[in-house]
């Protein structure tokens, strides 16, 4: 009996040893992910010299989780608020303005945005403050713990998790979500099938809802509840046009500070645009003209965010314009979006970015307002010529000046374009100029000095 025992025993003792070596290794993994997560905390503490990891995350703006690029914005910011902390504290930020601008200058892209991408200083202390010397930040993002959807939870990180988190309840609280995530999810098709009633009562609740950070988890979820009942609304029986009043209610979640409603909110918007560009019915033909400048001013306004909010606004603005020169006219489109951009262009302090955008766009409207017969087409154009000569006139908007000259080529004509081609004739061609070429180098007065001689 006791070796029956004993060898039932000795059987289990394999089992009972891959259970432990899987124990400590996730132990193991648990314990890298807490120092990690300690080590950078008090780093960002430190570089913004604030009383508290909380503190340091709320000066980052953390909002939530952060995928690999988005941990790269993070630091970045980290860098530029602890190098603005640096000049205050020495003293030198006003002396140094003109130096600081040049040495930011680097940091910048061609498209006005910020890079991801730190110094090499700064990544260098970065590692070896987290104890990875010969890392990056590819690595201490490897070790930072995970949310459910495998992000790196910053909130976590820097012990924001308590006071930031959205609780369950939240989102069980919206009548029929059927488990619609409250969080951002890219492809609609991962979304869960919802019935008619749920789409109706999130369409409603964002209507009357007014916008505040404390209700945004409750916006999400009612934008990828609608953004679930049109991708599946082939099992929704009696799905309707999207209303104007639902458009221009999403488009005023397009600039939250939250970038998973702001980046739902735009997928929303393209969604819609393309949910039914098959078919020309005068119900769906009268939605999106009566809110195509809320739409319009949603999309400029969400460039204002992090850069991937950015990408999606302005593939969103593309689409939305192409839908509201079909459902109205071009020469509508262009009058709409004309209205958006000048907005932000009379503004004290207008943001090349923004314009920029709006720029972008309104130059595809005119390559079509070019050649258009359409009635209100000359006055469109022109229209866009006196935006973009506006905006050629402002220093301030230098970045945004080889939009406008774009825009302005796109309204000219071909044959307008090979008349301005040919008007200014290279100087100095033979006999016929003022000044003929100087033969080797030798200047007017060298000639006159060998003929006297």
């Amino acid at each position: 009996m006791v070796a029956t025992c004993s060898n039932a025993a000795l059987a289990v003792c394999p089992l009972e040893q891959k259970e432990s070596h899987d124990g400590a290794a996730v132990n193991k993994m648990i314990g890298e992910q807490e120092e990690t997560s300690f080590r950078l905390a008090s780093f960002a503490s430190g570089c913004l010299g604030t009383a508290s990891p909380q503190l340091a995350g709320s000066k980052l703006g953390l909002m939530g989780s952060a995928t690999e690029e988005e941990f790269g914005h993070i630091l970045r910011h980290l860098e530029t608020l602890a190098l603005q902390r640096a000049q205050k504290l020495s003293g030198v930020a006003a002396a140094d303005a003109t130096a600081g601008d040049k040495g930011g200058s680097a940091l910048v892209d061609a498209g006005g945005a910020s890079c991801t991408s730190c110094s090499k200083a700064f990544q260098t202390a970065l590692c070896d403050a987290c104890g990875q010397p010969n890392g990056d930040a590819s690595t201490i993002f490897a070790r930072l713990p995970r949310d459910v959807h495998g992000r790196a939870d910053m909130l976590r990180v820097f012990g924001m998790a308590e006071s930031t988190t959205p609780s369950s309840g939240a989102v069980s609280d919206m009548p029929g979500n059927h488990g619609v995530l409250a969080d951002f999810v890219e492809r609609p098709l991962d979304l869960p099938q919802v019935h008619e009633a749920a789409r109706l009562d999130a369409e409603q609740d964002l209507h009357d809802r007014d916008i505040s950070e404390a209700s945004w988890v409750n916006d999400l979820v009612a934008v990828n509840t609608i953004r679930a009942a049109l991708v599946h609304s082939a099992s929704c029986s009696g799905h309707s046009t999207p209303r104007a009043s639902i458009i221009s209610a999403l488009s005023r979640r397009c600039s939250s500070r939250r970038p998973a409603l702001a980046k739902s909110a735009l997928l929303a918007l393209a969604e819609l645009a393309t949910a039914d560009g098959g078919t020309t019915a005068s119900t769906a033909a009268s939605e999106w003209p009566v809110a195509a400048e809320d739409a319009f001013a949603g999309c400029i306004g969400a460039i204002r965010g992090t850069k991937v909010v950015a990408r999606l606004a302005e593939t969103s603005l593309a689409v939305v314009s192409k839908r509201v020169a079909r459902d109205a006219s071009y020469p509508a489109a262009a009058d709409a979006l004309v209205g958006c951009v000048a907005a932000e262009v009379n503004i004290s302090a207008p943001q090349p970015p923004v314009v920029a955008l709006g720029l972008r766009a309104l130059s595809t409207l005119a390559q079509t307002l070019n050649s258009s017969t359409e009635e209100g087409a000359e006055t469109s154009a022109a229209g866009i010529r006196v935006l973009c000569e506006r905006v050629l006139q402002s220093r301030r908007l230098s970045p945004a000046f080889s939009d406008a000259r774009s825009v302005l080529r796109a309204l000219q004509g071909p044959q307008e374009q090979k008349e301005r081609k040919h008007s200014d004739p290279l100087a100095c061609r033979g006999a016929t100029c003022a000044n003929p070429p100087h033969k080797l180098g030798r200047a007017p007065w060298q000639s006159a000095a060998l003929a006297a001689a």
